[in-house]
């Protein structure tokens, strides 16, 4: 079972990386280096990518002379935050400069998944992309024995005339306590700026290969079984907030957009609304501890939304989109205040502070250990087997309970109307939060219904709030000004008078748990 962790490093830190790991108060062994060029198989209908599986070739030639040649295959496993963990099988040749076509069927038949046909997949191979870099190479000794390889890898995934650059830095378990591994990758990245890495070379070399842009992801809602336990269901939701957060993390790094680095924030607010969650039936203060570091991420990143909320406002779903491009003035104000440069890389820096990976690290090895058992008594583990859907409508119920006492306050004619609408978005966010993690334990068609009228609802709140942000732009009092601010308040009491209308028949909504 391969064990590693990835983390991505700028090359200007390259220098500065070597100097620490060969510097850090742990036994370190400089290894021979060496050049890799690795090519990755599949079927035109890519049958191995569903199945999860990869499969490479490998020419390796080290510095000094000598080398192999190398098959690999890589089964399906876990990958959590950043931490693979997948079987992996390896049948090696001595004469690394014979160009080999690989063979699946050189394998031992039995580590197959059902439904697989090795023999006739052969026949179907061929190359989709390659790597081609060269590693150095540390062995690193650390407590009790545990020993982690510890790689640097500088080159390119080529596809083609396509290519990527590579720099990353692996850890790889070779024996002993997984979590000694993790002590070195907090000392890695409290002193060098990196990031963790949750994509694959092979990941990568796919979507090169099919020329495929990288894309910003939506939170799907989290597929748990009706019977799923407290723990089980603890685990799946936080593996599909990590997985979210870091997807669109990538994406943000890759083109800067203001939309991927929100769904960051939508990722750290999905992992601090699962840490309140289960804090009310797991008794272990770590729930509450990163729930509070989980939102001063987010207090951090708030300035994001005022940029988000201006683009959203050309965003080809807006309904201003058309107003706003047959206007000169606005679209040129709009222009004027994109997220800066600045801002962009200060958001960088941040999700490749020794604060957030830190944060990363610990809570990915808090969740793989499953290391909540350790604060709890003996009569307080049977919660974590008990059935989730104990406890998941009183969520909801507390949500939808706080939800309605913000409806009912919109009664008042007296009260702040921007104010009041402001304050109903965040419990009906919350609440909708609730229902993505939970809301597959009920009849989905129940669900659907009671979820579309608030993501309705929701969406007017969210473009009252962009609506408000372009207000706040229009400040001078020229003429020309005011009437774009005669033109944003027309439209806030439009919005107003319907999202008014759409109160009443919200209260009545039949709840589905």
């Amino acid at each position: 079972m391969e064990v590693e962790l990835k983390f991505l490093l700028s090359p200007q830190r390259i220098e500065q990386f070597e100097h620490v790991i060969e510097t850090c108060p742990f036994a370190v062994e400089v290894q021979s280096e060496k050049q890799l060029r690795n090519a990755y198989y599949d079927t035109p209908d890519l049958i191995l990518r569903r199945f999860d599986i990869g499969f490479r070739s490998r020419q390796c030639q080290f510095v000094e002379g000598g080398g192999y040649f190398e098959q690999t295959v890589k089964l399906a496993g876990q990958d959590l935050g950043g931490l693979h963990q997948r079987p992996e099988y390896n049948l090696r040749f001595d004469d690394y400069q014979t160009p080999r076509f690989p063979d699946l069927t050189k394998f031992d038949p039995n580590i197959w998944p059902d439904g697989f046909d090795a023999t006739q997949i052969q026949s179907q191979l061929s190359e989709m992309f390659a790597t081609d870099f060269c590693r150095k190479t540390w062995l690193v000794t650390l407590w009790d024995e545990t020993q982690v390889e510890c790689v640097l890898d500088r080159g390119e995934v080529l596809a083609g005339e396509a290519s990527s650059p590579i720099c990353e830095v692996e850890l790889e378990l070779v024996k002993g306590n997984v979590s000694e591994m993790f002590q070195l990758a907090k000392f890695i990245s409290a002193n060098v700026e990196v990031r963790l890495g949750s994509q694959s070379k092979a990941a990568r070399g796919y979507l090169l290969a099919g020329n495929t842009e990288l894309k910003s992801s939506n939170l799907d809602s989290a597929e748990l079984a009706v019977d799923v336990t407290v723990e089980d269901a603890l685990v799946k939701l936080v593996g599909q907030g990590l997985k979210y957060l870091q997807h669109n993390e990538i994406v943000f790094h890759h083109n800067n957009s203001p939309k991927a680095l929100r769904r960051v924030i939508d990722g750290v607010s999905m992992l601090g609304h699962v840490m309140g969650l289960f804090a009310n039936i797991i008794h272990s203060d770590s729930f509450a501890q990163f729930q509070k570091r989980f939102k001063n991420i987010r207090k951090e990143l708030s300035w994001v939304d005022a940029f988000y909320q201006l683009q959203q406002l050309n965003n080809r779903q807006s309904p201003y989109r058309k107003d706003i491009e047959k206007n000169a003035y606005l679209t040129e104000l709009l222009a004027k205040h994109r997220m800066p440069i600045e801002k962009t890389e200060e958001a960088k820096r941040l999700l490749s502070s020794a604060e957030f990976n830190l944060l990363m690290l610990e809570f990915i090895q808090w969740s793989t250990a499953k290391q909540w058992r350790n604060d709890l008594v003996l009569s307080d583990l049977e919660v974590l087997s008990e059935r989730l859907n104990q406890y998941s409508s009183t969520w909801l119920s507390d949500a939808w309970q706080d939800l309605k006492e913000q409806l009912n306050a919109l009664k008042d004619k007296d009260n702040d109307k921007e104010q009041l609408f402001e304050r109903l978005y965040w419990p009906l966010a919350t609440g909708l939060m609730t229902g993505v993690c939970v809301g597959s334990l009920y009849d989905n068609d129940d669900w659907q219904s009671f979820r579309n009228p608030l993501l309705d609802f929701l969406v007017g709140c969210e473009e009252l709030m962009l609506l408000s942000t372009l207000k706040n732009l229009l400040q001078s009092q020229s003429e020309e000004e005011l009437n774009h601010i005669q033109w944003v308040d027309g439209k806030r009491a439009s919005l107003e008078t319907a999202l008014r209308a759409s109160v009443s028949t919200l209260k009545k909504l039949r709840h589905y748990w």
